[in-house]
């Protein structure tokens, strides 16, 4: 359980034996009842599930807010088989609040989340105070939240969007479509995507790497997130979105940072193809 004025990032909704497919069918229906509409799912490795939904809270905040608002349309639901229980978690609207610098509240949406999914406890390595979450990097020179990698600029909103879904529908780079969330009056496009070639593997991220080794799973850290944002497509860079989804990751050793060495640049040339954008060899 998280002290006072500490937020973790994920919340553990149940943790018992049961059916890995009833669960999931279970918990989308569930949502759905809450009025949360589905955006997209996909299991990007075995025994491991995601479902994102969104709302109209969720849109009424992306749409108040400036650019970094905008990667905070989805919430990303998880259902993880760990042995012989199945874990159902969901990523902290108040802990990505604080960490996207959002300029309204996302507790209507926790108090709407735990009201149907239920709250047994608040996790991840680390909890911060929301101060240290809107200034959060991980370490000296590396990037904050609006570091934001720019992986290709068109000359508008729809020239932008083409190449995104072009290079979706090609799996450039090994990357494919989960979701996608449109805020028109925004001019804005919001895309989860999986990842499944090199060290940009969700997979190979998670368990290859062995990030995700605790008792808990951190399941609900995916999908990766491209913005199409007029004719600007963007994503948060690496070192500040895998940092801040595993708080207290140490530097160096066994599960480290250091692991993950190869990581930011596989990402970023991935994404880029995507984008249609110009990839340094």
């Amino acid at each position: 359980m998280r002290a006072e004025g500490q937020f973790h990032p994920y919340v553990l909704s149940s943790h018992v034996k049961g059916d890995f497919v009833k669960t999931i069918i279970e918990v989308k229906e569930a949502l759905n009842g809450a009025g949360f509409q589905l955006a997209g799912e996909y299991s990007p490795y075995d025994d491991a599930h995601v479902i994102v939904v969104t709302d109209e809270l969720l849109t009424d905040v992306a749409s108040a807010g400036d650019i970094g608002s905008l990667f905070a349309q989805a919430i990303r639901v998880s259902v993880t088989r760990v042995g012989e229980a199945i874990q159902v978690s969901y990523a902290n609207p108040e802990y990505y609040e604080h960490a996207y610098q959002l300029k309204k509240s996302l507790a209507p949406v926790k108090e709407k989340l735990v009201s149907v999914m239920g709250q047994q406890e608040t996790f991840g390595p680390e909890g911060m105070s929301p101060e240290k979450l809107r200034g959060y990097h991980y370490s000296y020179g590396m990037e904050y939240f609006d570091n934001f990698m720019e992986l290709a600029k068109y000359k508008d909103y729809r020239s932008a969007l083409n190449e995104v879904e072009q290079g979706l529908e090609e799996k450039r780079g090994g990357v494919s479509i989960v979701y996608r969330i449109d805020l028109p009056k925004k001019r804005a496009s919001l895309f989860g995507v999986a990842m499944s070639e090199g060290f940009s593997s969700d997979r190979k991220i998670m368990e290859t790497l062995t990030l995700d080794v605790g008792e808990l799973r951190h399941t609900a850290r995916l999908p990766y997130e491209v913005l199409v944002v007029g004719g600007r497509i963007l994503a948060l860079h690496p070192r500040f979105r895998i940092a801040v989804d595993f708080p207290g990751m140490k530097m160096v050793g066994e599960h480290s940072f250091m692991q993950l060495s190869d990581t930011p640049s596989a990402i970023e040339e991935a994404l880029t193809r995507v984008a249609g954008g110009s990839v340094t060899q």
